[in-house]
């Protein structure tokens, strides 16, 4: 249950930028959240990871206009996971094929994007574009 609330926050994040009220605001140009988002850190509980020696950091968002991918690496399994998203506002509502929907919020700052999950206060990724 816990990957997949993680998993709708990631999604819901993709959604709120592509689907705003000027999708070419989300879609295109500096402000554009398509491309693929390298995982840089996560804070739980008030517990920080930061990933910078590359293991089990590898970890990234790769972000369409149509759908996001979720490509996460656990040390050494691989998690692969594709969503069609809609972004509303600042928040991103993901449906996985197997029907399984969710909410996450999101935040733009610079070259960082900030999702925050729902579902477990203080809990945040960070991912940032290279």
């Amino acid at each position: 249950m816990k990957k997949i609330t993680k998993l709708c926050a990631v999604f819901v994040v993709l959604l709120l930028f592509s689907c705003g009220n000027d999708d070419s605001n989300v879609l295109t140009g500096d402000n554009s959240i398509v491309g693929k988002w390298y995982l840089y850190s996560k804070e739980e509980n008030g517990k920080i990871e930061v990933y910078e020696d590359g293991t089990c950091g590898k970890s990234y968002l790769e972000i369409t206009k149509n759908e996001v991918k979720k490509i996460n690496f656990e040390c050494q399994n691989r998690i692969n996971r594709v969503m069609t998203y809609e972004v509303k506002g600042n928040k991103v509502y993901l449906k996985h094929k197997s029907g399984k929907t969710g909410v996450v919020r999101y935040e733009l700052k610079g070259n960082r994007l900030i999702i925050y999950d729902n579902y477990s206060k203080g809990s945040k990724e960070v991912y940032i574009k290279f």
